[in-house]
């Protein structure tokens, strides 16, 4: 292609100002990416927010510890690094929201809405058990500690069965409890079975208990992450049937 003698001008022009373009897009591309963030106040006997959360809004880096951001709308928001320790965050929006090295020791996420959201770990949310960023922030599993029965021998036949179970991060979601039993003069005690499953509850009975006969209870619990999140099972809570004064 043969070019006239203005041809040249033309393209290093054009070239300039390509150039121009690119390096407005490169000013603009970096602002955003390190806009300033302009941290709220966290009111320290009430713990609420002020000014409140709205969409956008850069707080990254921030301390939000024991905020009370019920129902906050952090669509878009930037938290990156802030600190959301004991943040109440119940039926919060974080679509496409950046929590990326936020802290959250405590938080209560309990309804938070997930959606696109960059998790604590950089990994967006929907590669995450459940499409949540739970299993971002919780990979423990709940403590459990069996309560009752208590006493080495009873004289009811009814068992019933207590126990406390906590999780940090998403919260308990159900327990297991499991018992066996070994008659008087056995050798050995009988295979694990089943008294409930999949319980909200914190206490279950077992009736019609064989008098002479020992029972041995476990309980183990998951969390809301689910079956990532699983304890193992408890120490053993055992009594015997004593025989009825009447």
């Amino acid at each position: 292609m043969w070019l006239n003698a203005k041809s040249p001008a033309r393209l290093i022009s054009a070239v300039i100002a390509s150039a121009l373009l690119t390096g407005s897009l490169m000013v603009v591309q970096q602002a955003a990416a390190t806009a300033v963030s302009v941290c709220p106040t966290v009111d320290s006997i009430t713990h609420v927010v002020s000014p409140a959360a709205s969409p956008g809004v850069v707080w990254s880096g921030c301390d939000l510890t024991g905020a009370d951001l019920t129902g906050a709308d952090f669509t878009g928001a930037q938290l990156m690094g802030a600190h959301l320790d004991r943040a109440i965050l119940v039926r919060s929006e974080m679509t496409d929201a950046d929590l990326t090295g936020a802290t959250h020791v405590g938080a209560d996420f309990t309804d938070v809405i997930w959606s696109n959201t960059t998790c604590f770990d950089g990994v967006k949310c929907a590669k995450h058990v459940g499409g949540t960023c739970l299993g971002a922030l919780d990979l423990a599993a709940p403590r459990v500690h069996v309560i009752a029965p208590h006493s080495a021998i009873q004289r009811s036949t009814t068992i019933v069965v207590r126990w406390t179970a906590r999780d940090l991060g998403s919260g308990v979601a159900s327990s297991d409890v499991r018992y066996r039993s070994r008659a008087r003069g056995a050798a050995a005690y009988s295979s694990w079975a089943s008294l409930v499953s999949e319980t909200k509850a914190r206490t279950a009975s077992l009736v019609d208990a064989t008098v002479g006969t020992r029972y041995c209870f476990e309980v183990r619990a998951r969390d809301n992450v689910g079956a990532a999140n699983v304890s193992a099972w408890s120490a053993p809570a055992c009594t015997t049937i004593g025989r009825s004064d009447r």
